[in-house]
């Protein structure tokens, strides 16, 4: 892997790491996320026991076990000239796919007073795909290069727009 970018998550907010080489691209949901719903799913089920009821913890628990089981990515694979978007729990997904020449642009948006910031590719067909949304001055710089990089590494042409 020639590259690996990640921030802080939370239980309850995903950003997507990009982890890059030569020939693949993909932004994903990282460890760290999964990592702190399964300790928030322990921690449920130990508190459960020091209650003395473990209904509401176990229902909770569950609830943050699906959480670590949450796959959303975006892959660009050269060598399989594919892009694939993965959204769902890792088991279950939907799986939208298409060939790598269907992008033509990689697109960054800033809209909003909260600037919120979007990542987006758009197809050849008129499809706009979005990769990531995010909000605050951090993210902004942070999908703003990654929207230059992936056009680069794409070949096609970068829009921005406020």
């Amino acid at each position: 892997m020639k590259g690996l970018s990640w921030y802080g998550d939370t239980m309850f907010n995903i950003r997507l790491r990009l982890t890059q080489s030569d020939a693949v691209w993909r932004f994903g949901v990282g460890w760290s996320f999964r990592m702190i719903n399964l300790i928030t799913a322990a921690a449920l089920i130990v508190a459960g026991f020091f209650l003395a009821s473990l209904l509401i913890p176990v229902v909770l628990a569950s609830l943050a076990v699906l959480g670590a089981l949450y796959e959303e990515s975006v892959t660009f694979d050269r060598a399989k000239n594919r892009v694939e978007f993965k959204v769902g729990l890792v088991v279950f997904h939907r799986t939208k796919a298409f060939a790598l020449e269907e992008v033509s642009v990689v697109r960054t948006t800033v809209f909003g007073p909260a600037q919120f910031v979007g990542l987006e590719i758009g197809l050849r067909d008129g499809t706009v795909m979005t990769i990531e949304n995010d909000r605050g001055k951090a993210s902004k710089e942070r999908l703003t290069g990654w929207g230059q990089d992936l056009s680069q590494w794409l070949g096609v042409p970068l829009e921005a727009t406020s």
